[in-house]
């Protein structure tokens, strides 16, 4: 239910609050008293109409027109800035439209008003035009519209249908012009066997390489390993060469050690001989006893 109207800076009203209550409210004053504009400030807020500026009043300042319904709050505005507010929440950028947030809340349709000069209302209206506004008010409108976009998805499919009807059929007339079909089915079955085989073929081709990549890393260890035993085997014979040179030093020392003495031995022998050949230089040559040489 449409509690009030407030109107600020609306062509002659520059500040305006009209009080609705129940049922059937009836805008009465002299000419010129502004009784259409308040009729205009509920459209500007219900319908986003007129656009423009010549609404604004002349003296300048910014323009509203609020509403208050059982539920919400509803402020058009217009200054620098376009705007619609509902509960506090402030809506832009609608452009000639109605927020749909506004529509629900508002729920206000042109049978809702009666202006001064329009004629008496249904009463001179065709009876389509009747019918439309009757359901309109009881919602009708929905069932038409439902039953009009069923009956055109309706339309749409059946002409999918025969659409896909007769594409079956030119594929069915062109699958009667091809040739000794059995001899190409024959011909794809031979096809996919020899895909299967390939892809054997190739499971095959895969084990092969994953089997060479493992020997090859095998003899590449096989190398090293033999490597590693040459290289034991010279160690080995270092050794030995090095015990052999170990022994050979032991021998030579020990001839060192006989040649030492043996010249030890010898310079022993030539002393004593030197002093056997004094004494016998100092021995006489005849024994002064008997008187035989010596």
């Amino acid at each position: 239910m449409l509690k009030n109207i407030h109107i600020r800076n609306y062509q002659s009203h520059r500040d305006t609050t009209l009080e609705f209550h129940k049922g059937t409210n009836i805008i009465v004053g002299p000419s010129d008293s502004g009784k259409s504009a308040i009729l205009r400030a509920l459209n500007w807020i219900i319908n986003n109409k007129p656009a423009g500026d010549a609404f604004r009043s002349h003296w300048g300042g910014p323009t509203s027109a609020s509403i208050k319904t059982s539920e919400s709050s509803i402020c058009r505005y217009r200054d620098k800035e376009n705007s619609y507010e509902i509960n506090g929440k402030v809506l832009k950028g609608f452009g000639q439209n109605v927020p749909e947030e506004i529509s629900k809340a508002i729920n206000i349709q042109e049978t809702n008003t009666q202006r001064q000069m329009d004629s008496p209302y249904l009463l001179s209206e065709t009876a389509g035009e009747i019918a439309r506004q009757l359901n309109q008010i009881v919602d009708l409108e929905v069932i038409d519209t439902s039953v009009a976009n069923v009956i055109k998805w309706s339309r749409q499919k059946l002409t999918e249908i025969q659409s896909q009807e007769e594409l079956i059929q030119d594929l069915e007339d062109d699958l009667k012009k091809l040739p000794d079909l059995d001899s190409i089915e024959i011909l794809v079955t031979s096809i996919e066997k020899l895909e299967e085989d390939l892809c054997s073929s190739s499971q095959q081709v895969s084990t092969i390489r994953s089997l060479q990549s493992s020997y090859e890393e095998m003899k590449e260890e096989a190398e090293e390993a033999a490597k590693i035993i040459k290289a034991q085997s010279i160690i080995k014979e270092l050794f030995n060469l090095c015990k052999e040179k170990e022994e050979t030093t032991t021998i030579k020392n020990r001839i060192l050690q006989l040649k030492e003495s043996w010249e030890m031995a010898s310079h022993k022998f030539g002393k004593a001989l030197t002093l056997k050949n004094a004494l016998l230089n100092k021995l006489p040559k005849v024994c002064p006893t008997c008187g035989r040489p010596l």
